[in-house]
């Protein structure tokens, strides 16, 4: 292929510019992102944050994207909701992955992490929302690790 010829020069690298851009625009235009899923269907977690290891309340702060633990099947375009621990006791973010797999080694007395993924907050929900005491309507008594979300709560989280 022509973009990936040896060939050097201002004519040569010209040229590969413009056959990569023909190349992307053909794939932009022409082809439709297919899900990586079966069902074709995002999926949707629920995933704790312990505010004494990372203070996930301000992280968002100065950006909408930040690097988090990943420890589960979470893909691409999936969607996270953070339930942050006390004394706040809420899922207070809503968050898309944006990157996956990402190698990163951090090891503390509790926390160890070999790979991360990137989010970015799609929205933020009040405190008093969707409190520990809420939550047990929909089911949920306990947010230890990743889980998927409850198709009623998932219902409400979505359309608030």
């Amino acid at each position: 292929m022509p973009a990936h010829s040896i060939q050097t020069g201002k004519f040569v690298d010209e040229i590969r510019k413009e056959y990569i851009a023909i190349l992307k625009d053909i794939r932009d235009h022409c082809f439709t992102l297919t899900s990586i899923y079966p069902d074709g269907l995002q999926h949707y977690w629920l995933i704790p944050a312990n505010p004494k290891y990372y203070d996930i309340m301000n992280a968002f702060k100065t950006t909408d994207t930040i690097i988090w633990k990943q420890s589960t099947k979470i893909q691409i375009g999936d969607i996270v909701f953070i339930y942050v621990g006390a004394p706040v006791s809420a899922i207070i973010f809503a968050c898309r992955v944006l990157e996956i797999n990402i190698p990163y080694q951090y090891k503390s007395k509790n926390l160890k992490m070999t790979h991360v993924m990137i989010i970015q907050k799609l929205k933020q929900y009040p405190e008093n929302q969707f409190n520990f005491k809420n939550l047990k309507e929909y089911g949920v008594k306990a947010i230890c690790r990743p889980r998927h979300v409850p198709e009623k709560l998932l219902k409400t989280l979505t359309t608030i």
